[in-house]
């Protein structure tokens, strides 16, 4: 091997060498970064929606004010209303929590008409299920010319500890 190959050769060994310790700097800040981006949690309770009103762990945000874990007994809750066009208010709120973990459920549904700048409870439904799991449903007349939504109330207990958190279905005017 002359003189001109062995320099070729080590300058291709040192530009491996560079690239490699380059490559494994970036890999280093990676992981640095999603270590510190942290785990799911939310501060009152209250946690962002799908538009069909199901709030699951994979819908998680991050709010302001005092922060506690969420989604510790809680699954997914879904709320939802539909109104005929003769007025008849179909709401239906439910909870999946954890098997061997959540034992009790908890569920309030609150039928809610917007009026004058805010939200006035019209109607309420209220059910306890001794299981991981409940659904509950509730009907009303309800006059036109207003929006309509469900609030959900939901909590999910393992033996003296719960969890809760609320649920909202779409906004319909009727």
């Amino acid at each position: 091997m002359g003189l001109v190959e062995q320099v070729e050769f080590w300058k291709e060994e040192v530009f491996i060498v560079h690239w490699k310790k380059r490559f494994g700097f970036m890999v280093l800040v990676c992981l640095i970064l999603m270590m510190s981006v942290g785990s799911p949690i939310a501060a009152s309770g209250e946690a962002s929606a799908a538009d069909d009103g199901t709030v699951s762990a994979a819908s998680i945000d991050l709010a302001g004010g005092a922060i506690s874990p969420m989604f510790l007994y809680i699954n997914r809750v879904t709320t939802s209303l539909s109104i005929s066009s003769s007025g008849y208010a179909s709401a239906t709120g439910s909870l999946i929590g954890y098997p061997g973990i959540t034992t009790k459920v908890w569920i309030f549904l609150y039928l809610q008409k917007y009026s004058n700048g805010s939200w006035v409870t019209v109607e309420d439904w209220s059910g306890t299920f001794i299981s991981y799991h409940g659904a509950l449903s509730g009907s009303a007349y309800v006059p036109s010319g207003y929006n309509y939504r469900v609030k959900g109330s939901y909590y999910a207990w393992t033996d003296d500890d719960y969890e809760q958190i609320y649920g909202y279905s779409n906004n319909l005017f009727h």
